[in-house]
């Protein structure tokens, strides 16, 4: 090697030492940028807690204070207040909803933290307690659908936006700002950040549970199992029943002793030997009190528990007393002042057919005792069935179309569908068009009830309504035992210091 070439080498040796070094320079530079931004992330990080807690009364301390951590998620005391408030909402709404505004159980011009609910909570304990379990239902469907890798469903989505847009029309309407709006309504510090991950949240959530519940499959077997276990809670009988009631003494007529009103019930009971008979003196006792009145002692696909909440006996007279058909019986009510005549037409049994799956519109009129508003309503029901079949007849513009333009507000949203329909569940006419023994899938037309004239759509027959009713509380049960198990690792801290500053409904 010459000596130019032994210089040349070094040279490169050097500049590659060099290059070497100022990596390392460069990496000792970037390593104490990188922790210098850090400190002053976690400077700038302390001293906003610290005016969290000094000015608590803040919106933004508001998104910033934890008042509970459930699992490893922490709630923050806008979207604790948020939670809070609706749970006061929703149960304002329903005392309104079942009483009127003449009672409420809340003084609301005092504190929550100073009226009770019970002898050991406050209503701000109720409500709070409240908040915080939906809260940790919420969280823990979230989480476990993300572990899953379970998405927002499309129609979820769209309601969000759908929610998301009808808060900004409200706010538009107020003359406020969308924040303002929120504040206002839901506490300080709740924004429109915070309301679409609440909402997309719960939606999510929502999603996750219909999934999960649906996930559970069984065997005819074991569902013939799980009914048989349960049997109570889903047989039907039909019958036919009259009452006899005793009552104290008006202006207009004397009173009727509970023994009077047995022995007529007797003197009714005597000599039936046929469910003709019974429906005979049936329509001639209603007709006795109105000459126009019509017979309504025929009762069918009654189920236990809806015989309980009228009358403990009569229910057990029909499901516990092993009565067949053709037995009639005069039966004290529970209430002390009843007499009831009962006829068994047939006992006790599991309903074994077909149910089905339909979609309607229905059109009801404005004023359903006027003629003119009746014909109105069958016109506007015949115009959209025509655009229907115009259309193509599809299902799923059917589906559309009771979206756009049926006042059942059961079904519109859903495409008027209506799944498992049982015969008797439904008005007559609804149901004659349901169960006619010609229908077929894709079947259209038109009927008029006492609701006003629904345009029908026929999707198809379904399972036996045994089938249905087991799964779906098979299904429910097992679904309770699997959130049991899974809500147990996601433990509830609250942090009382930052609760204090929720925002009070009143």
């Amino acid at each position: 090697m010459d000596t130019s070439t032994k210089i040349e080498k070094r040279r490169e040796e050097a500049r590659k030492r060099q290059q070497e070094i100022k990596k390392r320079e460069n990496a000792k530079i970037s390593q104490k940028t990188k922790h210098a931004i850090l400190s002053v992330c976690i400077t700038v990080l302390s001293i906003l807690v610290i005016l969290a807690l000094i000015f608590p009364n803040t919106g933004l301390s508001r998104r910033m204070l934890t008042a509970v951590t459930i699992g490893d998620t922490k709630v923050s005391v806008a979207e604790y207040s948020y939670y809070y408030r609706s749970s006061f909402n929703n149960y304002y709404q329903t005392i309104q909803n079942y009483f009127g505004g003449n009672y409420m159980p809340i003084d609301l011009t005092k504190s929550l933290e100073k009226q009770a609910y019970s002898e050991d909570q406050t209503y701000a304990d109720y409500f709070s307690n409240q908040a915080i379990s939906s809260l940790k239902e919420v969280i823990v469907l979230a989480e476990e659908a993300q572990k899953a890798g379970f998405e927002l469903p499309a129609d979820s989505q769209q309601a969000l936006e759908e929610s998301l847009a009808s808060v900004k029309t409200s706010a538009e309407a107020s003359g406020v700002s969308v924040n303002n709006y929120l504040s206002t309504n839901f506490g300080m510090g709740f924004n429109m950040t915070l309301l679409e991950k609440c909402v997309r949240r719960e939606l999510l959530a929502d999603a996750y549970k219909s999934f999960k519940e649906g996930s559970f499959e069984y065997t005819e077997d074991e569902l013939d199992a799980f009914y048989n276990d349960h049997h109570i809670d889903y047989d039907v009988a039909d019958i036919r029943m009259v009452t006899f009631t005793s009552s104290e003494a008006t202006e207009d007529a004397e009173a009727v002793t509970i023994e009077e009103a047995r022995a007529k019930a007797e003197a009714f009971a005597e000599g039936i030997t046929s469910e003709e008979d019974f429906a005979a003196r049936a329509l001639e006792k209603a007709q006795e009190q109105d000459p126009g009145a019509e017979d309504t002692s025929l009762i069918t696909n009654l189920r236990f528990s809806s015989l309980t909440s009228a009358d403990q006996n009569v229910a057990n007279w029909v499901f516990y007393l092993n009565h067949k058909a053709g037995d009639c019986e005069v039966v004290d009510g529970a209430d002390g002042t009843t007499v009831y005549v009962l006829y068994m037409i047939a006992a006790p049994h599991r309903q074994t057919e077909n149910t089905v799956d339909i979609r309607h519109i229905l059109i009801a009129p404005e004023d359903a005792e006027s003629e003119e508003s009746k014909a109105e309503a069958k016109a506007k029901a015949e115009e959209i069935y025509q655009q229907f079949l115009d259309g193509g007849a599809s299902e799923d513009l059917f589906a559309q179309l009771a979206t756009e333009n049926s006042t059942d507000t059961g079904s519109a949203s859903n495409g008027g569908l209506y799944t498992g329909v049982y015969p008797g569940q439904m008005v007559q006419s609804f149901n004659d068009w349901c169960f006619d023994e010609a229908r077929f899938a894709g079947d259209s037309g038109i009927i008029e009830s006492e609701y006003g004239y629904h345009i029908m759509y026929f999707v198809g027959e379904n399972e036996a309504r045994w089938i249905i009713d087991a799964r779906a509380d098979k299904q429910a049960e097992d679904y309770t035992s699997w959130y049991s198990e899974v809500a147990d690792i996601y433990p509830v801290t609250n942090h009382e210091f930052a609760m204090r500053y929720r925002s009070e409904p009143i």
